[in-house]
């Protein structure tokens, strides 16, 4: 039962891993945008 249970579930802990990794890169890519844009706002919007 083990021996056949372990093989389907390797690809699918796979597949959530993966996606789960690309979800926090998502994100992370996200916040230093978001970041960014708001530098470049604020720089505009008050000139030194």
């Amino acid at each position: 039962m083990a021996t056949k249970l372990i093989p389907s579930v390797v690809p699918l802990v796979k597949i959530i891993s993966s996606s789960f990794f690309a979800f926090i890169n998502f994100l992370t890519i996200d916040l230093v945008f978001s970041n960014s844009l708001v530098a470049i706002s604020a720089r505009e919007c008050m000139p030194l």
